[in-house]
């Protein structure tokens, strides 16, 4: 098996042991407290409760993704979705198992269970007010059965789209790990801005990529600029970041329009120049 393989294998691997984990913990919480935190709606069409539990899923790819410096693939998403209706039938499939444990079920398939067990079950659901109400679901089960496996499918989707935003390289399919960084303080915005595009166009490693690498500035003032140095795990090949980061009133933000990167030429190792930055 390729490196690769085995690396999409560990992610759909550590899906699964938080998907199965998520539903365990619901199950348990509705057997110990009457708390069914899956079936918790806002205004009865937002699974606001199958959200949390999608995320509790979801959170092993974005954990194991960051472990494994693996980024997504059209294929991984496919694995998401369906580990979200995996998520989503094993917890019908505990509560079938938790039934006959506590010596309330009935000699009844699985379907016919869930059947009963969906159209009979009460919905809790929080409104504008924030006040509890419940109601039996009756024919509206199977509808909301779909609405709360969109909602298990929407945290998945969010975990992707998280995973997709972080840097990596696109030949190997591997997150980047930080090399160095270098920081340039500045107590005008502006100053900070006009040393940002400067060494955003200078080419990487030229002479006046060096110099303004390592200029000097007195103090440490609000603003920043960021001059990252990272490598690929796989390939090594290098790239830069610079990134301003400004002082919006007390909280030091990064200000996300203010963003560069580009790659370093093949071969060329930048450590030792920002080592003496």
């Amino acid at each position: 098996m390729s490196a690769s393989r085995k690396g999409y294998l560990g992610l759909t691997l550590c899906g699964i042991a938080t998907s199965v984990l998520a539903a365990l913990a619901n199950v348990g919480l509705d057997n110990l407290t009457d708390l069914n935190v899956f079936a918790l709606t806002v205004w009865y069409v937002l699974p606001a409760g199958a959200m949390c539990v999608g995320l509790i899923g979801a959170s092993g790819f974005y954990a194991g993704a960051l472990v494994l410096r693996r980024s997504p693939s059209s294929a991984l998403m496919a694995h998401m979705v369906a580990l979200a209706a995996f998520t989503q039938i094993l917890i019908y499939f505990l509560g079938y198992l938790s039934a006959y444990d506590d010596g309330s079920g009935e000699a009844r398939s699985f379907f016919q269970f869930l059947d009963a067990s969906l159209t009979s079950t009460h919905s809790r659901d929080f409104g504008l007010r924030a006040q509890e109400e419940e109601s039996e679901l009756g024919g509206f089960a199977y509808p909301l059965a779909v609405i709360q496996f969109l909602g298990l499918l929407s945290a998945s989707i969010t975990v992707y789209c998280l995973l997709r935003m972080k840097q990596y390289c696109e030949t190997c399919s591997l997150y980047l790990q930080l090399l160095h960084r270098v920081e340039t303080f500045f107590d005008d915005a502006g100053h900070a801005l006009c040393h940002f595009q400067a060494i955003s166009a200078s080419a990487v490693g030229s002479p006046e990529f060096i110099g303004l690498l390592g200029s000097e500035t007195p103090g440490r003032g609000a603003h920043r600029v960021e001059t990252l140095l990272l490598g690929c795990p796989g390939c090594n090949r290098q790239f830069v970041e610079n990134k301003v980061w400004a002082d919006k009133g007390g909280n030091v933000d990064q200000d996300n329009v203010h963003y560069h990167g580009a790659p370093v030429a093949d071969g060329a190792d930048l450590r030792p120049l920002f080592n003496r930055a």
